[in-house]
Formats: C-alpha cells, sequence, structure tokens
C-alpha cells in the first residue's frame, strides 16, 4: 500500500501583523515516490510554501504531516533537523571548503554513527550522479552542473524521505537544465524518492513533475496531473497562465461552431487552429511573434454577434512569409 509522505492542509502565513498575507490556505499531498512542481509567477507565494515545509518558516494556521509525524500545526512545530528532508537551494549552497566528496558526506555523521557506512554510501552517490572522478576536487573546479550534481548528491545522501528543490536549474544554460532536469526526474524515480520543487518555468514543471500545483496570490489555483492542468483548467487564471490560449464564453465560441463547457466557457489553444486556404474561417494577423521552430500568430477574428473582435493564436512554421495584416483562413479542429 502507497504510503503518504507529505501532507499540507489549509495553510497559512502571514506577516505584518497578518496585513501581508503569503500562504492563503495551501494545501496538497504527495504518495511515495511521487514528483510535483509548485508552478508560479515571482511571489506568488511557492518559495514561502517549500520553507514552510522544510521548517524554515512558521506558518500562521493550518497543518503539515510528514509521513504520520505532525511537522506543524498550531500547538507543534518540528524542527528543521527533525524533518528528514533532504533540499537542494538555488545557488546550490556547497562549501567551498570542502571537497566533492565532503559535500556530499557532510550529513551523514547526523544519520548514520558507523563511519565505514559513509564510505559505501558517498561512493555509491558519487557513481549515481556521474561525480566519481570529480570525487576530491572542489566547488570551484567544476562546472555549474556538476555543483549542481554535487547539491542533489548530499540532499539525498542520507536518504531523506522528502526532497525539496528551489528552482535548482535556473543559473544553467538551457540544455544543460534540460538534460540534468531528465536525469534527476529518472534517478527520483530508481531510488522511490518523494521530490517536490518550485520552478517558474512551465516546459521545466510539465518535462519533470508527475503533478503540478499552480499558484497565484498564496493559494493553489489548481493541484494535478500536466495533461489535466494543460487541458482542463478549473479557473480563468490558470488557462491564461499555463500555456498559449484564448479563453471564449459560450456566444464567441459559438461563432466558431464549438461547444462550451458547462460552466459557459471553452480554452482555445493554438493547436485546435489549423491554417488552411480552403478554411472555413478567417481572420485578419494583428502581429507576428517568433518562437524559435515556430510563429505564434495573433489574430483579430470578427464576431457576427456584433461584439469587439476577439484575438485568436495560430502557429505556423518558421518560414512562413505571412505578415501583419495578411487575412488567413482556417478550420478548427
Amino acid at each position: 500500500m502507497t504510503q503518504t509522505t507529505l501532507s499540507v492542509h489549509q495553510l497559512s502565513l502571514t506577516y505584518s501583523g497578518g496585513e501581508s498575507q503569503v500562504l492563503d490556505r495551501a494545501s496538497l499531498s504527495l504518495q511515495q515516490g511521487e514528483i510535483a512542481c509548485l508552478l508560479g509567477a515571482s511571489g506568488c507565494g511557492k518559495t514561502s510554501l517549500l520553507r514552510c515545509i522544510a521548517g524554515f518558516e512558521m506558518p500562521t494556521s493550518g497543518t503539515i504531516k510528514l509521513g504520520e509525524t505532525l511537522a506543524f500545526s498550531e500547538s507543534e512545530f518540528l524542527a528543521v533537523e527533525a524533518r528528514q528532508i533532504g533540499m537542494v537551494f538555488q545557488d546550490y549552497a556547497l562549501f567551498p571548503h570542502l571537497s566533492v566528496r565532503g559535500n556530499i558526506g557532510f550529513g551523514l555523521k547526523n544519520t548514520y554513527r558507523d563511519k565505514s557506512q559513509h564510505v559505501t554510501i558517498i561512493h555509491d552517490v558519487l557513481h549515481l550522479l556521474g561525480l566519481d572522478e570529480h570525487a576530491d576536487k572542489y566547488p570551484h573546479q567544476l562546472s555549474g552542473g556538476q555543483q549542481q550534481r554535487v547539491a542533489i548528491g548530499r540532499a539525498i545522501a542520507s536518504k531523506p524521505k522528502l526532497l525539496l528543490l528551489d528552482e535548482p536549474f535556473s543559473n544553467l544554460d538551457l540544455h544543460l537544465r534540460e538534460r540534468l532536469a531528465h536525469d534527476l526526474r529518472q534517478l527520483l524515480k530508481s531510488q522511490n524518492i518523494t521530490a517536490l520543487m518550485v520552478t517558474h518555468d512551465q516546459q521545466e514543471a510539465f518535462a519533470f513533475a508527475d503533478y503540478i500545483g499552480v499558484m497565484h496570490a498564496g493559494k493553489i489555483e489548481q493541484w494535478g496531473c500536466a495533461d489535466a492542468i494543460y487541458c482542463q483548467p478549473e479557473s480563468n487564471y490558470v488557462a491564461n497562465f499555463i500555456g498559449d490560449g484564448v479563453v471564449l464564453d459560450a456566444t464567441q465560441a459559438s461563432d466558431l461552431n464549438i461547444v462550451a463547457n458547462a460552466s459557459g466557457v471553452y480554452l482555445l489553444r493554438p493547436e485546435h487552429l489549423q491554417l488552411d486556404e480552403a478554411g472555413k474561417f478567417s481572420a485578419t494577423i494583428a502581429s507576428v511573434h517568433p518562437q524559435g521552430h515556430s510563429l505564434l500568430l495573433r489574430c483579430a477574428f470578427e464576431l457576427s454577434c456584433g461584439q469587439q473582435n476577439i484575438e485568436l493564436l495560430m502557429r505556423c512554421s518558421a518560414h512562413s512569409d505571412l505578415a501583419v495584416a495578411d487575412v488567413v483562413r482556417f478550420n478548427v479542429a
């Protein structure tokens, strides 16, 4: 039977005597071996929630449970060192005076008294992360990617119940970031480690996590698998924040022969619209935005009901010669 590793219920955090609310009744749950991301813009509360779980912040109300252990309630606060949580920071926070071997083994003395175990664990972690040949180097002698692997190794060496990661790849270039995120996901899954990561990068969250929590103004607007977050947003904020798309009301949707959902709205993404010279509908290009392999077209679509034109988003090849003011025809998939 799968065990619950982390349970956060109705967690709130306020500063300045209650005038500044950082977290507003945030709730989430993770089973053993699950990987999740808290995703949101700067200042939404995602790092504060991570710090509350780690024990670096004292919430105002709510509860945090780690397995069967109550880590926080209004009458209980479990010390950081007693929570058995591994933490990977944005700036790595490696000890400059310790070698790779020393950094990875730093926390083991608090977990394993038998020093012979330390040697075996450090060896295993070095091998797991491909750092064997760098064991005796110091942080300043390593690349950014290697430093990040050391930080991860230090965090998992003591076999934590939960691994927390605060934007761990943000200081790395795009290709290295993608590769490390992929490698880390495989590592966590192979070791059955539960993890919660904070990021503002949507692509990273969707590639890395089993579950995503979209945060806004201290609240978790939606918690669910990647498909549900993208295809079935539960609020206008999530619909507008995740990916590209336009939220239509029932009247606007009907002009495109679309049936709105039960709540009377429909999220129209660029992949729903297919450019076709013989297409049923037409729109005028308002702006063109290069996105590397493709162009994002913002097009004005005239409604038959007399309402103001609505904006539709479409994609085409980066080699297309379409320009502003061109009229394009399209179908709705």
